[in-house]
């Protein structure tokens, strides 16, 4: 996981806070994951 800040959070809360892209797998996640994930899907 590429997070530029610490995640205290376990991976089991971070399903809950959106805010936090702990899990690179959830849909909603950081700009950057969400462009690198449409262009995968493109390419």
């Amino acid at each position: 996981v590429d997070s530029p800040e610490p995640d205290p959070i376990p991976p089991s809360t971070s399903t809950t806070t959106p805010s936090l892209p702990t899990n690179s797998t959830l849909p909603l996640g950081t700009p950057m994951e969400i462009d690198a994930m449409k262009s995968k899907h493109h390419s």
